[in-house]
């Protein structure tokens, strides 16, 4: 048949010619000194991966995002600060990315956000942070729930006291606001003098904070001049930077993955501080403390009793919410003190309802805390607009045939959601970019909640500790804001700005002048 002859005729043709196309580009490529024909077959290697990768997700349908370089996909350019907000403007809602052959799916719009950690699709992803005992984030199903139900049990408890009153009370009278008053007096007698309120005062108030609600008052809070609080202080961030670590080894391919994860070596300071969480706990109730009872192992005791949790995992739990109480919670604090020196109106604004508010009460009763609307909306906004966290917890698909956003996403790859993103988006945010406290504010001055505000993720595997988080900042921030006026040196005026990140090894201190209040 004509049309058959045609068509081997030109198969015949496309064979001759792909034969002298190989058969020239092998004598060309011969005369090549070798480093070009490195440099080609990488250039192969590149263009192949990128159209192998861009034909897999057509067909598969996954989202849009960047291929990245061979072998190592996207490591070199992963800056969570940066990347996370322009994938949003780039890729739209979703996109997705590759470290090594992992893919890593971003989640930018808030309704997708709120669906997609919702839904029982994914878990936290498997490290071995707590040698001794799995703590709650490693656990799954039932078990998972049993522990974080117990965890929000024994919160609630110590909630509905006055236990947090009793410990800020310590804390005022016997420890570091005496200390910061004398240094306050100190500038006011010396005209020329200034003192720089320094992130070590603040990383020990937190620590104080917590050790009483751990472990009780009556027995003194470990100075932040004690040998055992500076070495836990050491332990806990070196393990805190190993936990970064581990979270990049586990996109490693496997058996890197193994191998990366042990070399970071997450057993060594996870011992230790359990250990002394363990110390610091039969100590205090050696002493047989008059409202033992009422502190979180207190109040924990009674399920420890029943069964439903052993004192190892109890430790192992405290183990992981002082990880993120003294690193989170304690960057948070840090940075609400800078935006409020960054904008001293209203720094000014929030401390005339503190007056009123301690002019009527003679404190800040952790119960009456809703009556300070201003107040209130400052410290969301200062996390909404200072972002301390661009990304949400780590989490791990666990099921084929996950869609969001009407993607396809693959089994095992690493969901987050991009809350810098969502929080900065005029969709979203009256005025994302500036620092406003009417986004949490009605028309009538009275706090609201904002459904968008999603620092702290959502769904049954949000954070645990977000209730405890944010009494601690109302509590530490009302004293402090209401007592002592904060600004920016005047000769740093125009150097002076806030850290980008506060989750490095080193975190560059921006330095701040602290008054007592009446001090003129």
């Amino acid at each position: 048949h004509p049309s058959f002859r045609f068509s081997v005729t030109m198969m015949h043709s496309s064979l001759q010619m792909l034969t002298k196309f190989v058969s020239t580009s092998k004598q060309w490529t011969d005369t090549l000194p070798s480093y070009q024909k490195l440099l080609a077959l990488f250039s192969v290697l590149i263009c192949g991966r990128y159209t192998t990768l861009k034909l897999h997700r057509k067909i598969h349908n996954y989202p849009p995002g960047p291929i990245g370089l061979p072998f190592v996909g996207y490591l070199f350019y992963f800056k969570p600060k940066s990347m996370s907000f322009w994938f949003g403007l780039q890729y739209g809602p979703v996109s997705m990315f590759y470290m090594f052959q992992r893919p890593l799916v971003m989640v930018h719009d808030a309704k997708l956000f709120h669906t997609a950690l919702k839904a029982n699709t994914s878990r936290d992803i498997p490290m071995d942070i707590s040698p001794h005992m799995p703590s709650f984030t490693q656990l799954n199903g039932t078990a998972c729930y049993q522990r974080r139900q117990i965890i929000h049990s024994t919160f609630s408890l110590i909630f509905s006291s006055d236990y947090l009153d009793v410990i800020m009370s310590e804390l005022l009278s016997k420890s570091t606001f005496p200390e910061l008053d004398r240094q306050c007096a100190l500038v006011s007698d010396d005209k020329t003098a200034t003192y720089y309120f320094c992130r070590d005062d603040l990383k020990w108030l937190g620590f104080a904070f917590l050790y009483g609600v751990l472990y009780g008052v009556e027995k003194p809070v470990p100075s932040k001049f004690d040998t055992d609080y500076q070495y836990f202080m050491h332990l806990d961030h070196v393990k805190f930077v190993r936990l970064m670590r581990a979270t990049i080894a586990m996109t490693f391919p496997w058996p890197l993955r193994t191998y990366g994860v042990d070399r970071v070596n997450m057993g060594g300071p996870s011992r230790a501080i359990i250990e002394y969480i363990q110390k610091w706990e039969k100590e205090t109730r050696a002493v047989g403390q008059t409202r033992s009872n009422e502190t979180y192992f207190g109040r924990i005791l009674p399920f420890i009793a029943k069964g439903d949790i052993s004192y190892e995992m109890a430790c192992s739990d405290v183990h992981t919410l002082t990880a993120a109480g003294l690193h989170v919670t304690m960057a948070s604090l840090e940075l609400a003190l800078y935006l409020a020196a960054k904008f001293p109106a209203v720094q000014e604004r929030v401390s005339r309802e503190l007056d009123a508010h301690f002019a009527k009460y003679k404190a800040f009763p952790t119960k009456r805390m809703n009556e300070l609307h201003v107040f209130r909306a400052f410290v969301y906004e200062s996390l909404r607009f200072g972002h301390p966290v661009d990304l949400t917890v780590v989490r791990v698909v666990t099921e084929n045939n996950v869609k969001i956003g009407g993607y396809d996403i693959p089994k095992d790859a690493l969901l987050y959601g991009a809350t810098r993103d969502i929080q900065w988006n005029e969709r979203y945010f009256a005025k994302p970019t500036e620092f406003y406290v009417e986004h949490f504010l009605d028309a009538n001055g009275k706090f609201k909640k904002h459904e968008n505000f999603v620092m702290f993720g959502t769904g049954k595997r949000n954070c645990i500790g977000q209730a405890f988080a944010i009494k601690e900042m109302f509590a530490v921030l009302s004293a402090l804001l209401q007592r002592y006026r904060f600004s920016v040196p005047a000769k740093e005026q125009d150097s002076w700005s806030i850290p980008q990140s506060f989750f490095k090894s080193k975190v560059p201190i921006a330095p701040l002048i602290i008054q007592l209040r009446s001090c003129k």
